[in-house]
Parts: structure tokens; sequence; C-alpha cells
């Protein structure tokens, strides 16, 4: 969804910023069905939800709030959607209006819905150890999830763990911040960020990561993509954040030790004259 080799790639703008900041509402629609990250940023911190008020298009401003945009988040100056809008001079009211309006929450997903036998199809390969197989079918159930941010956080969720089974620990950071994006008080997602930013030797903010989801409970930090089903609820308690934070200690530990070797600091004949 980003603008590799294209002049949208030095500023970081996704796809979804293109079509929001220009108001193609179907192509916009189309990305976000398509599981497009709605809280993707560019280099300047900004979203596809502020292109869109920075140009005007309210309607644009509507249908990514439909798909979750947080209209408080700030860019790289401080300055959120609203904000923006308030000093707008192109289509101020509307764009004000889009921003405040209470968004209808979506209906929840049937059992019988694309969506749900998709998630199901894909905790039934990740069981498997089908990661990558797992991963398509996650994906097609975003496509499928439309605006149900709930249900979206616990398949961005399920695809980090796919990600982090493959080794692939980039990715799987992209998706857990995504899940800790649509849902900031879910434990799980923390901890799956946490799992990431360990495999990436990011050890201070894997730290950070799992004592965020110990402090949110943890309940629902299970080792498996599984656990996302039912509302994404699954066991395991605060059991995994734990040995994963006591993972990243003793990784942080290893690692002060082998410095301390490369220094020479256990060299018992350092500082020895002849004998």
């Amino acid at each position: 969804f980003r603008g590799a080799g294209t002049p949208d790639g030095v500023s970081g703008n996704t796809a979804a910023h293109w079509a929001a900041a220009r108001g193609h509402i179907g192509a916009l629609e189309m990305l976000l069905k398509a599981g497009a990250p709605v809280g993707a940023t560019n280099h300047g911190g900004s979203t596809a939800l502020q292109a869109a008020v920075l140009n005007g298009h309210a309607e644009a401003v509507r249908l990514l709030r439909r798909y979750g945009a947080d209209a408080d988040a700030p860019d790289e100056f401080g300055d959120s959607a609203l904000d923006l809008a308030q000093r707008s001079q192109r289509n101020q009211a509307e764009l004000l209006r889009a921003l405040i309006e209470p968004v209808r929450a979506p209906a929840a997903a049937s059992p019988d819905s694309p969506a749900a036998r998709l998630r199901s199809e894909g905790n039934a390969a990740f069981a498997a150890q089908q990661h990558s197989r797992a991963i398509e079918l996650y994906t097609a159930a975003l496509h499928e999830a439309g605006g149900d941010a709930e249900a979206k956080g616990v398949l961005w969720s399920n695809v980090s763990a796919c990600h982090a089974a493959n080794a692939d620990y980039g990715r799987a950071l992209d998706a857990a911040r995504e899940a800790t994006r649509l849902r900031p008080d879910w434990a799980k997602a923390h901890s799956r960020a946490g799992a990431a930013l360990h495999g990436l030797g990011q050890l201070d903010e894997a730290e950070a990561a799992y004592l965020q989801a110990l402090q949110l409970g943890d309940g629902a930090a299970t080792s498996s993509a599984g656990g996302g089903m039912a509302g994404g609820q699954g066991g395991g308690g605060a059991g995994v954040a734990t040995e994963g934070l006591a993972a990243v200690r003793r990784a942080r530990r290893m690692r002060r030790l082998e410095e301390l070797i490369d220094r020479g600091a256990f060299d018992r004949r350092k500082g020895l004259g002849p004998g």
C-alpha cells in the first residue's frame, strides 16, 4: 500500500493518503476493504485522515472514520485531524461535522459471515503451522471485516503472530502496531508487539510493550493466533507476557555479558606485567 519507487515513496505516503487527499472515495474504500492500515503514517506522522482534512474532503473523512481512523492522533507537529479542521479554510464546517459526529458501530459479524469463516480457516492454518497460508486467510478476512475495529484488531494481532512465526519480525511489528492502534486497551496486541520487538533486537522497546501488556492485564496474551477467535479473548492469563518479559531481560543480560567479554573485562592477564 506504500508508494515504493514513486515520488510518494519519498514522503512515505500510502495509496490511502493519495486517495484521501484527492477525495477519490471509491479508490479509498477499495483500499480500506483490502486491509490497508487506516492509521498508517507518512514520514511527517500524518495519516490519511489528516490528508483528507487538509484537502477539504469531508466524505473521505467520514469513510476513514467508519474504518476506525483516530481524529485525535497527532502528526510530527502535534496537529490532529481535528486541529487541522479547526484552522481549515476549505469546507471547515462540514469537516468538523464529519469528525465529531457519532460513528455508527458496525454490526457484529455472524459466525457464518465471510470474515468469521476466513478467520476460522486462518486459525486452522496457523494450528497446522501453515503460517503463510494463514496470513492470506486473515488478510482476506480483513477485506471482509469492513469497519469493525474490534474484529480487525484481532485479525491484525493474528497476522503479527504469523509473521513472527516466519521470523519476519518487521512485518510482525507493523501488524502488531495496527492491532494496538485499533484496540489500545487490549493486552494481547501489546504482547504481540513485544514479541516482534524482541525478534528485532529492540530490547528496551520490547520490555516496554510487555510491561504495558501486564499493566492491562494480559488476559488474552496466548502464544497462538487461534486465541483471537470469538471476540479476541483466549486463555493463558498474564503468563505469556511475564515469560516474554523474562526472556527480554535475559537477552539484555547476555548482551551486556558479551560486551564485557569483547572488552576483555574477564581477561585475567589484563594489566599484568612481564613475569
